[in-house]
């Protein structure tokens, strides 16, 4: 993959092989204001939008996976290209 991946899971931040201790606080700050944001635009889905946002198939310059409870439900984000606008993003598998 072209990006790095980190995964927020049971407090711990993952990044590749390395696990580190992560300050619950800190990640409900940040999930707090992830969830605030809002998209400046939409643009229908398909594999050539993208490539051309940065959100193509092993494009994505970081994939952030929050895994939400001891369940295996998760969250992932995947940020792509930016530009005057902002950053183009992914939630999941939207299409």
């Amino acid at each position: 993959a072209r990006g790095g991946a980190l995964a927020v899971m049971h407090e711990e931040l993952v990044q590749g092989e390395t696990t580190t201790p992560a300050d619950p606080g800190a990640i409900a700050e940040w999930v707090s204001d992830l969830r605030a944001l809002t998209a400046a635009s939409f643009v229908p889905w398909n594999d050539e939008a993208g490539a051309e946002h940065g959100l193509g198939e092993d494009e994505a310059r970081t994939t952030l996976t929050i895994h939400l409870t001891d369940d295996d439900q998760t969250e992932v984000v995947q940020l792509g290209a930016s530009d005057d606008d902002g950053v183009w993003v992914r939630r999941g598998d939207e299409g």
